[in-house]
């Protein structure tokens, strides 16, 4: 067989009316294979879209439970007593101006303020700011 017969034939071959039903057959395959394909990558990205606002947040809410809560601390202004009750069984004892004198008796010293307000001030402690000789 020459080139030209070849060709003839191949041609013929290639466009017979029953390769037409097989190249559309062909192609209506390929076609719906391709839209599976894309929509299965659509959901795959749409759930994993999804997935990770919710992943962020379930581990920022686990992290906030495992961590112990911090509370703040503002320490006491300087030259005052706070004092805490730790303990609900044995709650603070509060005591009588002479009991409170009796406790320091060895020091001058006065109560000042107004009733329920009162500061303990030693008169023997230099003033704030005032260098003692």
């Amino acid at each position: 067989m020459n080139r030209d017969e070849h060709d003839r034939l191949l041609a013929h071959l290639l466009t017979g009316g029953e390769l037409e039903s097989l190249r559309h057959a062909t192609l209506k395959s390929g076609l719906a294979a391709l839209r599976h394909k894309r929509r299965h990558h659509r959901i795959a990205m749409t759930c994993a879209l999804t997935a990770l606002p919710l992943l962020a947040g379930l581990i920022a809410l686990f992290v906030g439970l495992v961590t112990p809560q911090r509370s703040s601390t503002v320490s006491p202004p300087k030259d005052q007593w706070i004092v805490l009750a730790s303990d609900p069984d044995n709650p603070v004892k509060v005591i009588s101006d002479e009991e409170l004198f009796a406790l320091f008796a060895n020091r001058p010293m006065a109560l000042v303020g107004k009733p329920g307000h009162q500061q303990l001030v030693f008169l023997d402690q230099p003033e704030p700011g005032q260098v003692s000789n």
